[in-house]
């Protein structure tokens, strides 16, 4: 039985063959594990969707918070370094760099990233995480159709990271941590609580015999890809996942890897609540560790692959929500003073009504009022810069650094001007914005592109940049 004031998390995944669900329940600082449950996926989207509400309901979670975790077999994950420890550059760069790896446009892309650490010298190291916009939009439909509202789309990956590190391992050296689910396998390796690799392998544990090599194979690759780009060795490897299958592979891994390996159970160092007991054979053909580590540990997901769009639609409709609770309370507690005075219940009513009426009534004129504000706002800007062409141009080459050339110097209008031009690198780029800035002459400055090319052996970066005049 939950309690009232419990939280519910709700992870859930629909790959591999299978519809599972995890639920945590959070009471006070204590957590454990509410559900466990499973389904054979169906093939068509829309039973999906019926599975999907069959299990909520099922499991009485309709008040839970759900997460969805989307597979790593779906996604490309780069490391990267950019160079900056800006947080808003690193995501504006981040977002550049997603080109350079997907063969599609940046419309057809969802760009995500985790940071694995800031160096002294001013660089930052990223985990690119990079997947089609029609597989993520999938997921939203399903969901959608399900009924479901949805807090994000995490990555399995990092489910699989807080699943590590709730078992609390001394990692300052490498740690590999191979998971097996039914048609798809985690390779991941951990240093320092962070993520520094991450693959996933086709293998079938259905049908293990004749993909056991293969595995075992790209393990060692993994390995190896892993040593020759970090120059590190992998100081031991955890295996988790389906238990009928890793029972048997460890010894295989034993066998053939000069690695400590130690197989742990899936539930290590999990809270489990009575209910659970009597599902917990479905951990024997299944891995649950991914949905375990982000239902436990949803505050430490970074990754999102919910689409920008999205994200800022869930953020309008959360401040709208919040707008009418702070109306509808503020009701109550006009009713709660009329009623300290006497006043019927019919008054109240009658009043509230006449507030909403008249909340609606000023809203056309608050429109029209915020419309000339920007008006007025637009028209005494344009009144108020009264520098000449020339002086502009004088002030722009009197601040551009002397690696810096620029091919086109173009007037848009008289209140903004385009830069086109060539810098030695792409930090040199993003370093003029905030010269730009500080001049009397030059606002709002942003770069509409930044990319680098190589002429005679030589690295340069073409940008384009846009800016308003004071």
């Amino acid at each position: 039985m939950i309690f009232a004031k419990e939280k519910l998390i709700t992870a859930i995944d629909i790959s591999d063959g299978l519809l599972k669900v995890i639920t945590v329940a959070t009471n006070k600082d204590e957590k454990a594990l509410y559900v466990l449950d499973s389904k054979e996926l169906p093939a068509d989207d829309k039973d999906v969707e019926k599975e999907i509400r069959s299990l909520i309901l099922k499991n009485k979670l309709t008040k839970s918070q759900v997460y969805v975790s989307f597979p790593r077999h779906l996604v490309t994950v780069r490391s990267v370094r950019l160079p900056t420890t800006n947080e808003h550059e690193v995501r504006d760069m981040a977002e550049l760099q997603a080109i350079n790896y997907l063969p599609y446009a940046r419309e057809e892309m969802v760009v995500s990233y985790t940071i694995i650490e800031t160096t002294k010298d001013g660089y930052t190291d990223i985990l690119l995480i990079l997947t089609q916009r029609k597989s993520v939009d999938r997921y939203v439909e399903i969901f959608r159709g399900a009924g479901i509202p949805i807090e994000m789309i995490a990555l399995s990956s990092e489910g699989l990271l807080n699943w590590y590190l709730g078992l609390k391992l001394d990692d300052k050296q490498p740690i590999a941590i191979i998971d097996i689910d039914r048609y798809h396998t985690h390779i991941q390796i951990v240093k320092n609580k962070k993520m520094l690799f991450s693959r996933s392998v086709s293998f079938d544990t259905v049908n293990p015999e004749q993909d056991k090599d293969a595995l075992l194979g790209e393990i060692k690759l993994s390995f190896d890809s892993f040593m020759k780009e970090q120059h590190e060795s992998i100081s031991r490897i955890i295996l988790s996942g389906s238990e009928d299958y890793t029972s048997h592979f460890s010894s295989l891994l034993a066998d053939n890897i000069s690695i400590p390996c130690e197989r742990l159970e899936q539930l290590r160092n999990v809270k489990v609540k009575d209910i659970v007991n009597k599902s917990l054979h479905q951990l024997k053909v299944a891995s649950y560790t991914y949905l375990v580590g982000t239902a436990l540990e949803s505050e430490r997901l970074t990754v999102n692959l919910l689409p920008r769009d999205i994200i800022e639609k869930k953020k309008e409709e959360t401040l709208k929500s919040e707008l009418t609770k702070t109306i509808v309370l503020s009701l109550l507690v006009i009713i709660a003073i009329f009623g300290i005075v006497g006043k019927k219940i019919h008054d109240k009513r009658v009043y509230i009504r006449n507030i909403e009426a008249r909340l609606k009534a000023i809203e056309p004129e608050v429109k029209r009022l915020t419309t000339l504000k920007e008006n007025i706002e637009l028209i005494q800007n344009q009144l108020r810069f009264e520098g000449s062409s020339i002086d502009v141009i004088r002030q722009l080459y009197t601040l551009l650094p002397g690696d810096v050339s620029l091919t086109l110097f173009e007037f848009e209008d008289k209140m903004r001007v385009l830069l086109r031009g060539t810098a030695g690198n792409l930090s040199e780029v993003f370093n003029l914005l905030p010269i730009l800035e500080e001049s009397p002459y030059f606002e709002n400055v942003t770069i509409n592109y930044a990319t680098k090319r190589t002429s005679k052996q030589r690295e340069f970066a073409d940008f384009e940049i846009i800016c308003n005049l004071h």
